[in-house]
């Protein structure tokens, strides 16, 4: 679950491929499928969408790879190169905490992350396990719609330090250490 676009609500991919690879010799079911992307329209509405190009999809590892505030996936197939999606997706504001831990392990896995804006709430954690087979980026990112500003970040370290920051500027990657 990521914010592909960038409008605030968290979309869902999906790395489709069913598990036997020749799953058409005994059912009606195709072994090669597309992608799949569930596109969030606020709350409980959702638009799916099939990326092109069927395969036997695997894991998924995601991040902005291109450092462009969008993220952008690469997604392991059966007996092909692994296929890299990079994110053209034009959409809102957004926020990347890259954490540093001092007290707590050096790349803050198990930190948890809540933001405030304009728009609402949202929460995170910082965790490279996304997937099957993949380790993901552990750059933590929010989209953020229209909003320009986040008024509140609280960040609670694996080592119970809580640190606060506030009127966080959209639109940056910011590395924030531990105290």
């Amino acid at each position: 679950m990521f914010d592909l676009n960038n409008d605030g609500w968290k979309d869902l991919f999906v790395a489709a491929g069913h598990v036997m690879d020749n799953a058409e010799m005994s059912s009606s079911r195709k072994s090669r499928q597309p992608d799949l992307i569930f596109l969030n329209r606020g709350g409980r509405k959702f638009d799916l969408q099939s990326l092109p190009g069927e395969a036997l999809h695997r894991g998924a590892a995601f991040g902005d790879f291109d450092h462009d505030g969008r993220v952008d996936a690469v997604v392991t197939r059966l007996n092909e190169p692994p296929l890299v999606l990079r994110n053209v997706t034009e959409g809102g504001n957004w926020v990347e905490f890259a954490l540093l831990g001092r007290k707590s392990n050096r790349e803050g896995i198990g930190a948890t992350i809540h933001i405030t804006t304009s728009a609402g709430q949202q929460w995170n954690r910082v965790t490279t396990s996304t997937g099957y087979g993949g380790s993901s980026d552990r750059i933590v990112h929010f989209g953020l719609g229209a909003a320009t500003l986040v008024s509140n970040v609280e960040i609670r370290w694996p080592s119970g330090v809580i640190q606060n920051l506030s009127a966080v500027a959209a639109n940056q990657i910011l590395t924030v250490q531990e105290p």
